[in-house]
């Protein structure tokens, strides 16, 4: 190759360009990189007959991509063999250069790059469109992903056998998961997607993942041709997903039990918070028991959550000028009974902690402890002044109707029975105030 120095510039320049459209790059590089170093203006030309090798290059690779991939396969091997010549002359480059000037000097630089964003482009628009997430449902989303899996992924795997032979699978590869991961990331990330459709992704990465063979355990000896069951990028998709159904989990979660206990509005049934509490879990535990038990922990979570922000709600509602309303704080007491009722049902369900348990019944105890004292204030003294205007000019039917709303509020009191004994001793608080009208 030394001798193209003692040919005339304009003679290698032609020399080279003829390598460079026979598809020869290797031969084209050496030619190239020979000039660069013959003095005089190489470099500056040598910039440019780069610039026209790596187009050149790129048309190749774009080539084999359209389907014309053994055609071209004689090309595709001299740009696999020029990436390699571009690697181990930057490395002598950097070696036998003085200070960090030469990084930014040197040239061809970023050839791997260019390539692998060809590459990503590539495959990126080979990705079958989808809708915007906030307008498809659970049947959108699963045709999507056996199209994936049926057809896209198919499609990647046909056109591997050729960068297999050029030298450049791990490339093509790489360049291959970028894009799958960055499509479902990008699906997972949409703030409009459910926990349904966080677990159909999910489903369909565990899938995938299982689908292959032993080797897909250990990644580093997967057959080269296989593109599908790389098990490093497939785990990376499923915690990724993980991560955002968990996410998505405490936000439905928290919501719904926000809308079950709203003061202003009737209470539901135990059955129902117990269904907002589980449901997550069994879809998941259909999955995969290790998810199941995830999405159990952020339940217990959230429903710990939910009596922390409930008591605060409960503090400011008591709070207010005035005294509460007497059937706003009948609902609290119910729905404290209700929450004891689930808590002890969910114990059953879930492996709920001692310290949980001990919180739990601790937001429950102060809840009830203050709004019965609340309500018991109340109602004592909307009875004392109706007794009081009913009976300012006679009291000899006083004694009578105090004995009978003694023991009309017994009754009440024994039928509390999913309150704490100590709520329902308090009581008499309110027949003593009573009976100092007497």
């Amino acid at each position: 190759m030394q001798v193209l120095l003692w040919w005339k510039p304009c003679c290698v320049q032609e020399t080279i360009c003829i390598c460079i459209e026979q598809g020869k790059f290797l031969e084209a590089c050496d030619h190239i990189y020979n000039l660069k170093n013959s003095g005089n203006d190489g470099v500056q030309k040598s910039e440019s007959l780069y610039a026209l090798l790596a187009e050149r290059m790129w048309t190749v690779v774009e080539e084999v991509l359209s389907g014309s991939g053994r055609m071209f396969l004689e090309p595709l091997q001299s740009v696999g063999e020029s990436l390699k010549w571009e690697k181990q002359k930057e490395a002598d480059w950097l070696g036998n250069s003085q200070g960090m000037d030469s990084v930014s000097t040197w040239s061809p630089n970023f050839w791997r790059k260019d390539l692998e964003e060809k590459l990503i482009q590539y495959v990126t628009a080979q990705i079958p469109l989808f809708g915007s997430p906030a307008n498809t449902d659970d049947t959108a989303l699963k045709q999507h992903l056996s199209h994936l899996e049926t057809t896209f992924l198919p499609s990647l795997e046909h056109r591997s056998d050729v960068f297999k032979e050029a030298g450049l699978l791990v490339t093509y590869a790489r360049c291959c998961r970028a894009s799958l991961c960055s499509h479902l990331s990008t699906l997972t990330d949409s703030n409009h997607f459910s926990f349904s459709q966080c677990l159909l992704i999910y489903e369909w990465g565990l899938k995938i993942y299982k689908s292959g063979s032993k080797a897909c355990l250990r990644p580093s000896q997967i057959p080269q041709h296989n593109l599908s069951l790389d098990g490093q990028y497939l785990v990376w998709i499923i915690l990724k997903t993980e991560e955002k159904l968990l996410a998505v989990t405490r936000k439905e979660v928290g919501k719904a039990l926000k809308e079950a206990f709203d003061i202003g509005k009737p209470p539901c049934t135990d059955a129902a918070v117990i269904q907002i509490l589980t449901e997550k879990t069994e879809a998941a535990r259909r999955v995969s028991e290790s998810l199941s038990e995830k999405v159990e922990a952020v339940c217990l979570e959230q429903c710990l959550r939910f009596l922390e922000s409930y008591e605060d709600e409960v503090r400011s509602f008591l709070q207010l000028d005035g005294r509460p309303p007497i059937c706003s704080s009948l609902r609290i007491l119910e729905n404290c009974c209700l929450l004891r009722t689930v808590w002890l049902k969910l114990t059953y369900i879930y492996s709920a902690s001692t310290g949980q348990d001990l919180k739990v019944n601790g937001f429950l105890d102060r809840m009830e402890d203050d709004i019965t004292e609340r309500f018991l204030q109340t109602v004592t003294s909307k009875v004392k002044g109706t007794l009081k205007n009913h009976f300012k000019k006679c009291d000899s039917g006083f004694g009578h109707i105090l004995e009978s709303l003694k023991q009309s509020f017994l009754a009440f009191g024994k039928k509390q029975i999913c309150m704490r004994p100590s709520s329902r001793l308090s009581m008499p608080l309110l027949l003593q105030n009573m009976c100092r009208l007497s």
